[in-house]
C-alpha cells in the first residue's frame, strides 16, 4: 500500500485443484500480502452465462466452459475490488510464478499512475505478442499499442476494473481482453517479465480458431470494408470498439506474433494510428509521469 492510494493482491485459482501454493510462499517472501479469489465452475446448462451470437462475431466461435469461468472469476476480483473501495489491484492466476516482482515495483508504478485512468498493466506478456509505443521504459513498464492475450498476473485500476466489469452482461469475451476494454483501457508491459506461468497444462485449454485461409481472408475483407460494423454493431457498441478490434488489435497482434520478438512503434506512429481509426477516443493514449 502506498501513502497515496490503496491496493491489495488476489490470487484466482480453482479450489478442488488449486495450484497457487508455491505462488503464496513466494508472495509471503516477497513480503506482498494476498488473498484467495475462487475460480468460477460453470454448470453444464450455461446459455443465461453467455451471448453466443456475440462470441460468434468478436471470437468466430464459442465460449468453453472454461473460458466463462476464467472470465467470470477475473469479474469477481474487479466487483471485490470495487466493494472495498481499492484503488488498483495486483491480479494473479494460481499458476503464476514470480520473477523478479517486489513490492517497491508495484508501488512504483501506482504512485505514478491514477487510479481514475482506465491502466492494466501486465506483468508477463510473451515477446511475440507486444507492440509498444515506445521503446524507452517508463517506470519499468512500456506502453502496449494492443493487449497482449494473457491475463496470468497484471495491476488494474479503479477506472478499469469498473470498464472491464461493465454491467455484468453474459460473457461474449475471453478474459483477455473485452473489446470495450481493449479500445478503451490504456496497456502496459513490464520491460522485463515479472511474473512467469508455471510449466503444465492450461485450465483453459486450447482456444485456437480452426478456419480456412479463404475463411481468414472472408473475414478480413469483410473488417476493412466495415461490412461487419454494419452487420454487428450492437455487438461492438461503439465505431472505437470496432476499429480497435478489427483493424487495430487483430492485425499488430498478428504481426508482433509473427515475428516473435518485441516489436516497437514510435510515438507519433501511435497517435496517427489511434486518430485515423478512433478519433476523438485516441486523445486517451498518454504517458504515465516518469519518476
Amino acid at each position: 500500500m502506498t501513502d497515496r492510494y490503496l491496493w491489495d493482491s488476489f490470487v484466482i485459482g480453482l479450489p478442488e485443484s488449486y495450484r497457487g501454493e508455491p505462488l503464496e510462499a513466494s508472495l509471503h517472501s516477497a513480503g506482498i500480502t494476498f488473498h484467495r479469489s475462487p475460480g468460477v465452475i460453470v454448470p453444464p446448462e450455461f446459455s443465461h452465462l453467455t451471448d453466443r451470437t456475440a462470441a460468434h462475431v468478436l471470437l468466430r466461435r464459442d465460449l468453453h466452459r472454461s473460458e466463462i469461468g476464467c472470465a467470470l472469476a477475473h469479474r469477481d476480483v474487479y466487483r471485490r475490488m470495487l466493494d472495498q473501495g481499492l484503488d488498483f489491484a495486483l491480479v494473479l492466476e494460481d499458476d503464476a510464478r514470480l520473477s523478479g516482482l517486489t513490492p517497491e515495483t508495484l508501488e512504483r508504478f501506482i504512485a505514478h499512475t491514477d487510479p481514475a485512468m482506465p491502466t492494466v498493466a501486465l506483468l508477463y506478456a510473451p515477446q511475440g505478442s507486444v507492440v509498444v509505443a515506445d521503446d524507452r521504459p517508463t517506470s519499468g513498464f512500456l506502453r502496449a499499442v494492443v493487449p497482449p492475450t494473457t491475463t496470468t498476473a497484471y495491476i488494474v485500476s479503479r477506472r478499469a476494473a469498473s470498464i472491464l466489469l461493465g454491467d455484468d452482461a453474459p460473457v461474449s469475451h475471453v478474459a483477455d481482453w473485452p473489446v470495450a476494454a481493449s479500445a478503451t483501457c490504456q496497456f502496459w508491459v513490464a520491460e522485463s517479465n515479472l511474473v512467469l506461468p508455471a510449466d503444465g497444462e492450461s485450465t483453459i485449454g486450447d482456444r485456437a480458431t480452426v478456419s480456412s485461409s479463404t475463411a481468414r481472408i472472408l473475414r478480413r475483407l469483410a473488417a476493412v470494408t466495415h461490412l461487419r460494423w454494419f452487420a454487428h454493431r450492437r455487438v461492438y457498441g461503439s465505431y472505437g470498439n470496432y476499429a480497435s478490434h478489427e483493424l487495430l488489435r487483430g492485425p499488430l497482434y498478428r504481426s508482433a506474433t509473427r515475428s516473435g520478438v518485441r516489436n516497437w512503434m514510435p510515438p507519433v506512429g501511435v497517435r496517427v494510428l489511434a486518430r485515423v481509426l478512433m478519433g476523438p477516443r485516441s486523445r486517451r493514449l498518454r504517458r504515465v509521469d516518469h519518476d
